[in-house]
């Protein structure tokens, strides 16, 4: 028995031995965030983010049983952060910069981008636009509106508890009830 046991000490250390000198294969420091959200049709999305010093670029990799719409949707959103966004008109497609932006409105199941001098369709949905674009410049001003601040000259306050919103252009937006309270917390009114 103590020989048994000595054999198994002797290869533990060795092991142990050949691990260690592995070391400099590991990064010398990462952080893992892991993340899990449910999406529509009831599937899992498990976000994993690690953080390495010695890569240069940043990679998604998507594993899925079969793309579907969900993948394609996600596929659109990380588009999106390239700061272009498509839009259509007139036949043609163009590339449109978020901060042109003055709003985005959905019309009988049509989405439309909004700029000073332009009106372009897409095919995103506001919901997209809503999870894409950047959250300190963007607001979302009732179901089918969503506003660029950067695009706001005024504001003041309308029936009903609603805000009335006069745009760079001077087009007048409405900010419904549901979205009021929102909006005035993150003006600090």
């Amino acid at each position: 028995m103590p020989i048994f046991t000595t054999v198994i000490a002797f290869w533990y250390y060795v092991f142990a031995a050949w691990l260690k000198s592995l070391d400099f294969l590991l990064p010398t420091s990462y952080n893992i965030l892991v993340a899990t959200i449910q999406l529509e049709g009831g599937t899992c999305l498990n976000i994993t983010i690690n953080e390495n010093p010695d890569t240069d670029a940043v990679e998604v990799i998507i594993n899925c049983k079969k793309v579907n719409d969900e993948i394609l949707k996600m596929i659109a959103s990380l588009n999106s952060l390239e700061c272009k966004i498509t839009g259509t008109k007139d036949g043609q497609t163009f590339l449109v910069a978020p901060e042109t932006i003055l709003y985005i409105e959905s019309v009988d199941k049509k989405t439309f981008i909004y700029t000073e001098n332009d009106v372009f369709e897409t095919v995103l949905r506001l919901y997209e636009f809503e999870n894409s674009l950047p959250s300190d410049g963007f607001f979302r001003a009732s179901k089918s509106t969503i506003i660029n601040l950067s695009g706001v000259r005024s504001l003041r306050p309308d029936f009903g508890a609603r805000l009335q919103i006069t745009m760079n252009n001077g087009e007048k937006m409405t900010v419904s009830r549901q979205y009021t309270g929102a909006v005035k917390k993150r003006l600090g009114l």
